[in-house]
């Protein structure tokens, strides 16, 4: 049999159902992509925490000061951080805190900058300085120094977006232990 006069084509109700699918498509695509800045700023803070233990163990592996130090933005590059350690005068360089080549410098996201600042603990800075060291305690001296044996100076480190804080600090203990609090213990389960 042969039916003529009938209509071949997409219902209105098939038609309807293929928009509300391709919406449903766009949102979830939308919604990926505008997150994933936010999730890079989270991401950092990860970041710095793996890299605080990675810097703690081989100051302790070297025996040796290191620091960290952030860097500003610049219009070539965003805000970061780096590794640094004591270097002594060699022929032509003076004597100060460079960047130590076993650590790359580290980049943060786009608006994100890393803050310093001691914890009110009698540390073995304070020791040094009392002492007469100065390296380790000049202005240009890092504030967050791992001194070889396991020590560190106790801050707090926080990640800022726009000047507001990005996540929960980080703490780094008079024992060099890197914590969710300030007292070494981690509040991850």
């Amino acid at each position: 049999m042969n039916r003529t006069g009938v209509a071949q084509g997409f219902t209105l109700i098939e038609l309807m159902l293929v928009i509300v699918i391709i919406s449903i498509f766009a949102a979830m695509v939308s919604l990926s992509v505008g997150g994933s800045e936010y999730r890079q700023r989270l991401q950092a803070r990860e970041r710095l925490e793996d890299n605080l233990s990675l810097i703690q163990l081989e100051s302790e592996d070297r025996a040796q000061v290191l620091g960290v130090r952030p860097t500003e933005a610049t219009q070539d590059r965003p805000a970061g951080y780096e590794v640094v350690s004591f270097k002594e005068k060699a022929g032509d360089q003076p004597a100060g805190w460079q960047a130590d080549s076993a650590f790359a410098a580290q980049t943060l996201p786009e608006g994100v900058t890393l803050s310093i600042s001691p914890l009110n603990q009698t540390s073995p800075r304070q020791t040094l300085k009392d002492s007469g060291s100065n390296y380790l305690t000049d202005a240009k001296a890092p504030r967050l120094l791992w001194y070889g044996n396991g020590e560190a100076t106790p801050v707090r480190l926080q990640l800022n977006y726009d000047n507001k804080p990005l996540g929960e600090p980080l703490f780094v203990t008079l024992m060099g232990q890197v914590s969710d609090n300030e007292q070494g213990r981690s509040t991850a389960s």
